[in-house]
């Protein structure tokens, strides 16, 4: 199964780029936020599982369960400060 085309996201200079895709060995999982966040996985031969969290330009891959969590958590609480849904700091 082949994943579809990036959505496209505007950089820090107002270009449109295409999100980020992490490695061939992760599918994505679930979108959140409009799909300007995405959550990637996998699971090895030794069924240790891996996570990729992409948000906007941002790709971070081969992540822990725990570290993955984490970084889901500080996208989605900055998407929504960004949109003035909850105050930052």
């Amino acid at each position: 199964m082949t994943n579809p085309a990036p959505k496209l996201v505007r950089d820090w200079a107002g270009a449109m780029r295409p999100m980020p895709t992490p490695s061939d060995a992760l599918h994505k999982i679930a979108t959140y936020h409009d799909g300007l966040i995405e959550l990637w996985a996998m699971r090895t031969k030794r069924g240790k599982p891996w996570f990729a969290v992409v948000y906007g330009l941002l790709c971070k891959d081969y992540l822990t369960y725990g570290q993955a969590s984490e970084e889901l958590g500080q996208c989605l609480m900055h998407a929504l400060a960004c949109d003035g849904l909850i105050v930052a700091g």
